[in-house]
């Protein structure tokens, strides 16, 4: 009999054992947060039987793979994608080599907490769940964003701990799926070729065959260096023009309400847009509703485009 220290507590983890967690990271240029992100990944309490490390860099150019042997675990694998080949096919190539039950994904720009991955090994370890995700804290130069991004009423932050998660909220700088849910899908959807909504789908997708149960846990993340707001709604109207497009109704009505999905045609949303954006960057004005409105806009500007 093995015993690995969890906390105050010890499980007991039998010879025979499988491999629990396939840790994926994916990254491009990891910049900056490499050295924190590799000090973060050292510090966890690892056991080499129960975990690997899946690091896929998507095409590099700054040397920042260089820094990869800096990471002092036993069983790890790296993958170098030859051609910037985007979010999609960079998660999709570690899904492909995971052995683990469960994939648990985070990105370059995301920093784990200390005791991160011992929260994932307690909780998947001692259930059958489908899946795991936790919080996700924010640091970003604009302010008054920065505050909406934590703010307590959004995202995983609004539902208890224990609870069963609507996939709509499961983020993947932060959770952990099944194996073998992602590869009876196949991954990702190679198909959405633009920015964002990927998650969503591949959990919708999944969702179809199987009632996914995926529970909320402790395990903390820091995304460091998020896009001021107007950035991000430049990212979102992206979004619109492209991947929301492609998302069945079912999901497009879980990320804006179908009355604005309905009568998009016949609001003046770019006037309406660009009323909001000045409020908020001419009075400073720190509303959760105001931000809100405003990214569900920019996604509506892009899809009327």
């Amino acid at each position: 009999m093995i015993f690995m220290q969890l906390g105050n507590h010890y499980i007991n983890i039998m010879k025979n054992y499988k491999m629990l967690i396939s840790w994926i990271i994916i990254g491009r240029n990891w910049g900056e947060t490499i050295i924190e992100l590799i000090d973060s990944l050292n510090s966890q309490q690892i056991n080499s039987k129960l975990i690997e490390f899946i690091i896929v860099d998507d095409a590099s150019n700054d040397g920042s793979e260089k820094q990869f042997d800096r990471i002092n675990v036993s069983n790890k694998k790296i993958i170098i994608l030859k051609e910037h080949s985007g979010r999609i096919i960079a998660q999709n190539s570690g899904i492909e080599m995971a052995q683990g039950k469960y994939c648990l994904f985070t990105q370059s720009n995301v920093i784990p907490s200390k005791n991160f991955l011992s929260q994932y090994i307690e909780i998947l370890y001692n259930s059958n769940i489908d899946g795991a995700s936790g919080i996700i804290n924010y640091t970003c130069e604009d302010n008054l964003f920065e505050k909406y991004l934590n703010h307590n009423k959004r995202g995983l932050k609004q539902f208890p701990k224990n609870s069963i998660l609507p996939i709509q909220y499961v983020l993947f700088g932060n959770c952990a799926i099944k194996t073998k849910l992602l590869k009876e899908v196949k991954g990702f959807n190679k198909d959405l070729t633009g920015y964002g909504g990927e998650e969503i789908e591949l959990l919708h997708r999944i969702n179809k065959i199987k009632n996914l149960k995926i529970l909320k846990i402790d395990a903390l993340v820091v995304r460091v260096n998020h896009p001021e707001l107007a950035s991000h709604c430049n990212r979102l109207f992206e979004f619109g023009q492209t991947n929301f497009k492609h998302l069945p109704y079912s999901i497009q009505k879980k990320i804006i309400p179908s009355f604005f999905l309905k009568s998009y045609i016949a609001l003046p949303i770019s006037m309406i847009y660009s009323i909001l954006f000045f409020i908020y960057k001419s009075f400073h004005i720190n509303s959760f509703l105001l931000i809100r409105y405003l990214l569900g806009l920019s996604i509506l500007k892009g899809y009327k485009n």
